[in-house]
């Protein structure tokens, strides 16, 4: 089980990895294009490449002139050529804003003012890395859920297996049922089954039933007890 967690937090880091080092080409460039942008003099406050917004890809960089790089428009000319000659990102235009100062340029006025691109600079556009990372960590995200799949179903069937292995408990402690014979303690009373109920009692003496009576005895009496006993004759006068 422990084995198993640890792989899919492994699996879980490198998904992340993958996709961080996926971009992480394109963000490197552009460290590198602001450093040399700072190497010429100037301070950059911002820079970051629109890839995705669906219209132009757009290089901005927002800087100051300070105290050894050039003002405007000398200075957006410089940073401009910076960018056409050094960056490895394909692009369309370059927006530069310095010292507040804003200017767009396009392949065709870079290309005028400081000549034909190498075309190995635009081999690849800014949004291949990030593409290729997502690939990647969609490719990861699949190999994740299947192994997480794999566990859950192997972890059930372990659990299945030990619960079927485990002995059977058999009788509990003395005076639970199921446990054989108990002896109570000294002085308390003993269980013992109910007494069968007792039976139907008998008639009274000298009941008999209705119609038994003999033929030569008198009318039976109340409720078939015997007829009383004759007198006899009137003694002699």
């Amino acid at each position: 089980m422990a084995r198993r967690s640890a792989g899919l937090v492994a699996a879980v880091a490198a998904l992340a990895l993958t996709l961080f080092a996926g971009g992480c080409g394109a963000i490197t460039e552009l460290v590198r294009l602001q450093q040399r942008v700072e190497d010429a003099g100037y301070s950059v406050d911002g820079i970051f490449h629109d890839d995705f917004s669906g219209g132009a890809s757009e290089v901005q960089i927002d800087a100051s002139s300070g105290d050894d790089g050039q003002p405007p428009p000398d200075g957006q000319e410089e940073i401009a050529e910076i960018v056409w000659t050094t960056y490895p990102r394909r692009f369309d235009t370059v927006f530069i804003e310095l010292d507040g100062d804003q200017v767009r340029f396009t392949r065709g006025d870079l290309q005028e003012q400081f000549g034909p691109r190498p075309e190995s600079l635009d081999e690849h556009d800014f949004g291949d890395d990030v593409a290729t990372g997502v690939r990647a960590a969609a490719w990861y995200g699949v190999v994740v859920l299947v192994l997480g799949a794999v566990a859950i179903v192997t972890t059930l069937v372990v659990l299945r297996r030990r619960r079927r292995a485990q002995p059977d408990p058999g009788p509990g402690p003395a005076g639970w049922p199921g446990s054989g014979s108990w002896d109570p303690a000294p002085g308390s009373v003993a269980w013992a089954p109910p007494a069968p109920p007792a039976p139907p009692a008998g008639p009274p003496p000298g009941w008999s039933p209705p119609g038994g009576h003999d033929a030569g005895a008198g009318a039976p009496g109340p409720s078939g007890y015997p007829p009383p006993t004759s007198a006899g004759p009137p003694p002699p006068v």
